[in-house]
């Protein structure tokens, strides 16, 4: 049996190897900053005018007494390690610590760059709100700067060190069976025995030609897989159909081991939708692990979103109480609008909104199925004559969902993960498949809302909720809920 990492597409020497080469950027910008600053000429001369230019107080001597130097020398161990905790948090939030997830290197480099501009903003934020005038700005955005140009040095030093084992030791390498047609699966599998990324390399080349899997397929699948030892599993089909991509992924599941999908019909999981993934020859190279993940990640999932809930519920107290108000004295009915939702393993659970619409427009649901803009599976309308005039406006920015913040406090839903569809959405959906949203604890948020929202189609929403159940990280969560403020804010695809 492989390591719970391994199986998901991490593996742990990847990882330490990334992690250590990141502690040691830090380390050494942190000393060239100094030598930068204290010991040449141009240096020194460019922090004068960055002070001067950025109105820096100037300070002689540190608030010990002892000069700067000296001061950035005697307490290097703190700093450093405050530099790293905040950097490594905000690369584990930008998911810089990939692994096999994404076999090639992309634009990382850039990544790297945007991860340290966050960590100096951060930096000056916090020495603005603690009043903290005496570290020198110039100083941290010195270490930063190193820091970017020093990580990348040292991560491209990292992968010639690991490629050097995996090529004369044979260690921490990942046998993958490519299964495709003749058409795809070749270019695939030769780059991947070339360049062997990540230590990843093929250790069966299977042809098929088909448009759809049935049992007997997927039972081949699963014997080449018990006979090569396969670690992982790359699928280059194009034509084959979603429903048999679906299958494919439930039986690695079962397998235990990661996979692989390169095809168009997975284009709604491309870059533009906020997933991050290879694209090999224009197509999206799309990673799916097996299912489940790790009681760690779901414990501190639960953690994080309880206490979340129940701070936003006191802050914004007084913003929910306003609205309620609002509700009852503009249209006739109560403030909060209860409804049955379809949620965890297909559990029924009462789910609470503000009422956005008038007090009787579940009776004219059929009225206007014929208006329905989502297709199949979904019903969306952007002028649906039920709403009302306020309700239109808590729909744009969102606000009816804030009374969901009790169904998390309750552990019916969390904050991020699929949304909780009503009983009319669930009896139409169209393809088996779909369900698989359902194999997970419904959310407050999730990827297709921050990506589309109502923009979507219904089959668009069931990839992108199964993708996200698959890959499901704290660094992927933090990410869509970084980008639903900014989808709320901006009221981008809502109505």
């Amino acid at each position: 049996m492989m390591p719970a990492m391994q199986c998901r597409g991490r593996s742990p020497l990847i990882l330490c190897a990334n992690l250590i080469a990141d502690i040691l950027a830090v380390i050494a910008a942190y000393y060239s900053a100094i030598g930068f600053r204290f010991h040449s000429h141009f240096g020194h001369r460019t922090v004068e005018f960055l002070n001067w230019a950025l109105r820096v107080p100037r300070f002689d001597t540190a608030d010990e007494g002892m000069s700067f130097e000296v001061f950035y020398m005697v307490s290097a161990p703190r700093i450093i390690a405050l530099v790293v905790i905040t950097v490594l948090l905000i690369y584990l939030g930008m998911d810089l610590y990939a692994g096999r997830r994404q076999l090639t290197r992309g634009l990382w480099s850039g990544e790297i760059a945007r991860a340290n501009f966050f960590a100096l903003l951060f930096f000056v934020v916090y020495f603005y709100l603690s009043r903290n005038q005496f570290h020198p700005r110039s100083m941290f955005a010195l270490i930063v700067a190193f820091n970017t140009g020093y990580t990348v040095i040292f991560r491209l030093l990292t992968e010639h060190i690991l490629r050097w084992l995996r090529l004369h030791i044979g260690f921490d390498r990942c046998p993958a069976l490519i299964v495709g047609d003749k058409q795809s699966m070749p270019p695939l599998a030769d780059w991947i025995e070339v360049v062997q990324p990540h230590g990843v390399y093929p250790v069966k080349r299977v042809g098929i030609q088909k448009t759809t899997f049935n049992e007997t397929d997927l039972a081949a699948i699963r014997r080449q897989i018990a006979k090569q030892r396969a670690e992982m599993l790359v699928l280059a089909t194009p034509q084959l159909s979603t429903g048999s991509l679906m299958r494919v992924i439930a039986m690695t599941d079962a397998s235990a081991i990661p996979l692989k999908i390169l095809s168009p019909k997975l284009d709604a999981l491309g870059i533009r939708n906020g997933v991050r993934s290879d694209r090999i020859l224009g197509v999206p190279l799309i990673h799916f692990p097996p299912m489940p993940v790790s009681r760690i990640y779901h414990g501190l999932k639960r953690a994080y979103s309880f206490l979340f809930s129940a701070v936003a519920l006191l802050l914004l107290g007084p913003l929910m109480l306003l609205i309620a108000l609002t509700i009852r004295c503009s249209s006739k009915g109560p403030a909060l609008f209860v409804q049955e939702r379809i949620g965890l393993n297909r559990k029924r659970f009462r789910m609470y909104k503000f009422r956005t619409m008038y007090a009787d427009a579940e009776k004219h649901q059929s009225r206007v199925e014929t208006y329905n803009e989502s297709g199949a599976g979904l019903f969306k309308m952007r002028r649906d004559p039920r709403v009302t005039v306020f309700g239109r406006f808590l729909r744009r920015y969102s606000l009816d969902e804030l009374p969901q913040l009790l169904n998390v406090l309750r552990g019916d839903m969390t904050l991020v993960g699929p949304r909780p569809l009503p009983r009319r959405d669930l009896d139409n959906y169209y393809q088996a498949w779909h369900y698989l949203r359902h194999n997970g604890l419904p959310g407050l948020t999730c990827l297709w809302q921050v990506v589309g929202r109502s923009d979507l189609d219904f089959h668009s929403m069931c990839l992108l909720d199964i993708y996200y159940l698959r890959n499901q990280t704290l660094g992927l969560d933090f990410r869509i809920l970084v980008r639903t403020f900014n989808a709320v804010i901006f009221a981008r695809g809502a109505y």
